[in-house]
């Protein structure tokens, strides 16, 4: 056999016995065989024994194997260095339980701590201090600890730069005792409170400057409080609150100044504008709560003046007393003021009516009733509600019924309204409605009474018509049938008074013809007689005395007249012989008042004119002054035939137009106006001497002297 060199190596290397039995057997040779158990290997040249090899086991094939083996020891090695160097699977923080390790705790509280926040730094811290000493990990845990509670102290610092000191204490408390920066936190702590402390002090001397309006004061703590905040920190209730705190405060208190004002005002209706204003202070001034209980007493005055103005009968007066407060305010009272003037404006008519209200009215009734069970039981207005709702809910109870009875009694019959008359008696007494109700029992009594008696009435007008005493007196014995207290009893009373006025005139009136006719013909005495014939209290009487008056004073003036007219013509007869002075002087004898005193005064100024244009001619021209001409109508001499005695008989036929009495007793006729007469031109005045001096007066003088006497006189004497 042809000895294989490889296997000489193998020997040589002392080849494991897997190794030589693979070789074996591709070899075709035994294992167990060797050159020392004789067998001959066969004495070949090298190319002889590759030749052989090649044609026994094919060479491709031993590289594919020891391929193989190679990508197997390859594979294997690569899989353990990419175990070795891959990192583990992350830990799921967020679904930790109970089962988790230590190790994943403390990863997860390092992930958390990572953000910096309050709460991630607190709860790592929490989570890692319950290890004790003994723990493997207690040591890597206290670092972190420590080092978190630096983070926490720093966040208690930024809190306390931004005015949340609460917060800086509450995570310097998460800060553990046994922590490196504990007693700097502490620290901390005490400088912060000794310094918080300082201003709540001066924060409060300004409340208190603040509730008794000393502004001086707030505005000095506003300084210190803005120089504690640029030294240490900004405070919530610092410099600027404070400022706008003391802004709102005096304005709260200018409004709460101009409220007092107006509900001092004896206008009621300013008190209403007084709530409204105060209303607008804000809410969280001292000025608010001292204007709360303000507010509650004007409400209170304001609904009170309202229900009286109910009470005495002007419903609308209450209305706009509580309408005088605007909706818009939001205060509970005002609110309730607002109810109750919706509850007064529907209550119109259907409470305040004192008949029988509307359909429509109770219904407004109804709703008011409504409006007022909305004021809730807190308000301090709920027993005035509360009282207000019984009262028109009773009344809605007894209209609801008279309302019934009315819609019977509208049937007019007897019958029907004496049903009506029974159920309006069923009101009790104490209700509200119980007058209205005595009322419609009273107006249906009379409709009742009115039915039955109507035909006694109709059948005494049927017996008048004729219009005789016998009918009259007839008719008024049927009309007498209406009993006293009846309806009809004063319709038939007047009747009554009426006929008899008309028996009386039947029976009087041919008496004061008679005398009417007596007086016509001058007879005034016996007229007079005739008339007095009327008895007092009759009718006519009346008549028959002014008549009786009329012709005695007709009697007076012929008596004055009698005496007087004498007088008159003989001033006449003076004044027309030129004597015109006596004749003023007797004219001036009639005495005022009497029946030709008016014709005498008359004479009399007609007379002074024309002694006056005598005694005082006119002047020339030429001269210096010039007095103007009087009206010649007014002031020229009458002619002589004009005031010789002309007596006008007297006559006694009467007048119609005048009611009876004769034309020379009605009116006095005015004097006939004097002839104009035209002077051509003035000549020269007489001689003072040449002028005769008038006669004293013999009886006294006319009170109406000539307007210009003393002028002429003083510049004639010149």
């Amino acid at each position: 056999m042809v000895k294989n060199p490889f296997w000489d190596r193998l020997e040589k290397k002392r080849t494991p016995p897997v190794l030589r039995s693979f070789f074996a057997a591709r070899q075709n040779t035994p294992a167990d065989l060797s050159p020392a158990e004789g067998v001959a290997e066969p004495d070949s040249s090298p190319m002889e024994g590759s030749t052989a090899r090649a044609g026994s086991v094919p060479g491709w094939r031993w590289s594919l194997t020891w391929l193989v083996v190679l990508a197997i020891f390859c594979g294997m090695g690569t899989s353990a260095f990419i175990w070795l160097v891959m990192l583990p699977p992350p830990v799921e923080c967020k679904q930790m339980s109970d089962q988790s390790t230590d190790m994943e705790r403390l990863y997860c509280a390092q992930e958390a701590a990572r953000s910096g926040e309050l709460k991630d730094l607190v709860a790592g811290i929490e989570t890692l201090n319950q290890w004790s000493s003994d723990h493997p990990l207690h040591g890597q845990a206290q670092d972190l600890i420590a080092t978190w509670s630096g983070q926490l102290l720093e966040i208690a610092r930024a809190k306390v730069k931004q005015n949340d000191l609460k917060g800086a204490l509450a995570a310097v408390q998460k800060i553990p005792k046994t922590t490196p920066v504990y007693a700097e936190a502490q620290k901390s702590v005490a400088i912060w409170q000794k310094y918080a402390q300082q201003a709540a002090v001066m924060y409060a001397k300004a409340q208190t400057a603040l509730k008794q309006q000393q502004w001086d004061i707030v505005a000095e703590q506003i300084l210190a409080l803005s120089d504690f905040e640029q030294t240490y920190w900004q405070l919530e209730k610092g410099s600027t609150a404070l400022s706008q705190q003391l802004g709102a405060e005096k304005q709260a208190r200018q409004t709460l100044s101009q409220a007092r004002r107006l509900a001092a005002n004896p206008d009621s209706l300013q008190l209403g504008v007084a709530i409204a204003t105060a209303s607008q202070i804000s809410g969280g001034t001292y000025a608010a709560e001292e204007a709360n209980p303000l507010l509650k007493q004007w409400s209170q005055k304001l609904l009170t003046l309202a229900n009286q103005k109910w009470q005495q009968g002007n419903p609308q007066a209450a209305v706009d007393l509580l309408r005088s407060v605007p909706a818009t305010v939001k205060l509970p009272e005002v609110q309730d003021l607002v109810r109750f003037a919706q509850a007064y404006q529907l209550a119109i008519g259907g409470a305040t009516s004192k008949w029988m209200p509307s359909l429509g009215q109770l219904y407004r009734l109804m709703e008011a009733i409504g409006a007022l069970k909305q004021i809730p039981s807190g308000s301090p207005f709920y027993a005035q509600a509360q009282s207000l709702q019984k009262n028109w809910q009773a009344q809605l109870q007894d209209l609801a019924q008279l309302q019934f009875a009315h819609m019977t009694a509208e049937v007019g019959q007897h019958n029907s309204l004496q049903w009506a008359i029974a159920q309006a008696s069923q009101i009790p007494p104490k209700n509200p409605r119980r007058l209205l109700a005595q009322t419609l029992v009273s107006h249906w009594q009379k409709e009742s009474e009115r039915i039955e008696d109507q035909p006694i009435l109709d059948r005494a007008l049927a017996l008048a018509k004729p219009g005789d005493s016998r009918s009259l007196k007839n008719a008024i014995e049927q009309a007498r049938r209406v009993q006293p207290g009846r309806s009809l009893r004063l319709q038939a009373q007047t009747l009554i008074a009426s006929w008899q006025d008309q028996i009386e005139r039947i029976e009087d009136q041919p008496l004061l013809d008679q005398a009417w006719l007596l007086a016509e013909n001058g007879d005034l005495d016996t007229a007079i007689t005739v008339v007095k014939k009327v008895a007092p209290g009759r009718v006519l009487y009346r008549e028959a005395q002014s008549l009786v008056d009329r012709w005695n004073t007709e009697l007076i003036v012929r008596a004055q007249i009698a005496a007087d007219r004498p007088i008159l013509d003989r001033a006449r007869s003076l004044a027309a012989n030129g004597d015109l002075s006596t004749a003023i002087s007797v004219a001036s004898q009639i005495d005022p008042g009497r029946a030709l005193y008016g014709e005498a005064q008359s004479a009399i100024g007609g007379w002074q004119s024309e002694r006056d244009r005598l005694w005082n001619p006119q002047p020339d021209v030429s001269d210096d002054y010039s007095e103007p001409l009087p009206d010649d109508s007014e002031y020229s001499p009458a002619p002589d035939s004009q005031w010789s005695p002309s007596p006008e008989p007297f006559s006694n036929s009467t007048d119609p137009a005048t009611g009876g009495l004769p034309s020379a007793i009605e009116t006095v006729p005015a004097p006939e106006s004097s002839p104009v007469v035209v002077e051509t031109e003035p000549g020269p005045p007489p001689p003072p001497e040449a002028i005769e001096p008038a006669p004293a007066p013999q009886a006294e003088p006319s009170s109406e002297e000539p307007p210009f006497d003393g002028y002429y006189d003083n510049r004639y004497n010149n």
